[in-house]
């Protein structure tokens, strides 16, 4: 499923690979790492796409990301979709989520980021599969 994102590669494993360009330029790919890929122990501040009207409305998606990054500062200077989650309301939370994210200064140039959007309100980002749950308003 996610290697038909053109930022996808598949390994001899068949697993998807993604990929992160460092400060230097340097290519890295989630696999070099076990579980994690090496740009998220970077983060220094990430915020979760909200999920509320998703919940609501019973939508389930994933979808992936590619985050620009000015390298100087860690701040995100532009998200753009690579692969839609299939809803508008799902990929607008993520690109206004993802805008704020932000990296060790002097880590990382761009970064792709896989974003699952399960029923009830879970996000779960790749590669990690770090689950986080989204608190639902009553």
């Amino acid at each position: 499923m996610a290697s038909a994102a053109c930022s996808s590669l598949l390994a001899a494993t068949n697993e998807p690979v993604y990929l992160g360009i460092d400060a230097q330029g340097v290519r890295h790919e989630s696999k070099e790492s076990a579980g994690d890929a090496p740009w998220m122990r970077d983060v220094a501040r990430a915020h979760m796409p909200g999920q509320s009207m998703a919940a609501r409305l019973d939508y389930q998606g994933v979808g992936i990301f590619r985050l620009r990054i000015d390298p100087q500062n860690g701040a995100t200077r532009e998200v753009t979709i690579l692969r839609s989650t299939g809803h508008i309301h799902l990929d607008r939370s993520a690109l206004l989520a993802l805008k704020l994210w932000r990296w060790k200064a002097n880590t990382w140039r761009q970064v792709d980021l896989p974003i699952f959007f399960q029923h009830g309100g879970r996000v779960l980002l790749f590669p990690h599969y770090t689950t986080l749950p989204i608190q639902q308003k009553k």
